[in-house]
């Protein structure tokens, strides 16, 4: 793999996404020094992905050097909000503190009602969700995570049917999200329908699992549109919140009932991977 990675940085020394997985190989073979100068050249490559400064704070982190960790993580939670809610960041004091402090600065901004929805959704706070959930989409009219919080704000208030309308638009408009099939998953369990929420959650872990970082830059350098996920299993990401964590751990015990021991191992070792503790 690691020299698979090498020579795909000599075909093209310009894709960020090479040197972080070399250098997650590199921290796999214990050449740490070596993975700290790559997973930095990702980072600085591509400033504005939030893959690579977390890989560099969870590195930092396992070394002990917290306050270029809590630096690092700064950095991921400015770059996407949503990630103060990822089962990730709940996993040390650390990244908590990092999680709470980014959390007090970006709720005073105006434009953060998305993520304001979603966190009521974690408080179970139906009404103010709804609300909140409202106001994200008449500033933002075509996000598909502002229509699939909005269906489940629906749920909790007991309109189930009226659910259903929200979260066919949220697929309509982003349809490889695993945040929205997660949703349209917890839909169809309310409905009754357990065939419909097995299939949404399976396509909810294969869409968190095979995450892309780099779809763009693939489209406009090769001319291919269908890259599958990008990044080598020996790095970190944080994708998966802790209600998904806990939904993707029922599909590793339901595929263990089938005997899909090796389905049910992968899954249960990509919620390790997702932790990072």
């Amino acid at each position: 793999a690691w020299q698979r990675t090498v020579a795909a940085i000599e075909i093209d020394p310009y894709w960020p996404v090479h040197y972080a997985n070399l250098a997650g190989l590199e921290w796999a073979s214990d050449d740490i020094p070596a993975a700290l100068i790559d997973v930095r050249a990702a980072a600085e490559a591509d400033p504005k992905s939030p893959v690579f400064p977390l890989n560099l704070g969870w590195m930092e982190e396992q070394l002990g050097n917290e306050e270029q960790a809590r630096r690092a993580y700064a950095t991921v939670v400015e770059l996407d909000p949503m990630m103060v809610r990822r089962l990730f960041f709940a996993q040390t004091n650390l990244r908590r503190s990092v999680a709470d402090a980014a959390l007090v600065a970006y709720l005073a901004r105006e434009g953060a009602a998305e993520l304001k929805g979603w966190l009521a959704l974690d408080r179970n706070d139906w009404e103010e969700a709804n609300s909140l959930l409202d106001e994200a989409l008449s500033r933002d009219p075509r996000s598909g995570l502002s229509y699939a919080g909005k269906a489940l704000a629906l749920v909790g208030l007991g309109e189930v049917q009226d659910a259903a309308q929200w979260i066919e638009v949220a697929l309509f408009l982003d349809p490889s999200s695993p945040y929205v099939l997660h949703s349209a998953s917890q839909l169809a369990l309310a409905r009754a329908d357990s065939a419909a929420a097995m299939t949404y959650l399976e396509a909810s872990y294969r869409q968190a699992r095979d995450i892309s970082t780099s779809r763009l830059y693939y489209a406009r350098a090769y001319f291919r549109f269908f890259l599958p996920g990008d990044l080598v299993p020996q790095l970190r990401t944080a994708v998966v919140t802790p209600d998904m964590a806990s939904d993707f751990s029922g599909l590793a015990d339901y595929y263990e009932g089938l005997g899909r021991r090796a389905d049910a191992e992968e899954v249960r070792l990509f919620l390790v991977r997702q932790a990072a503790p």
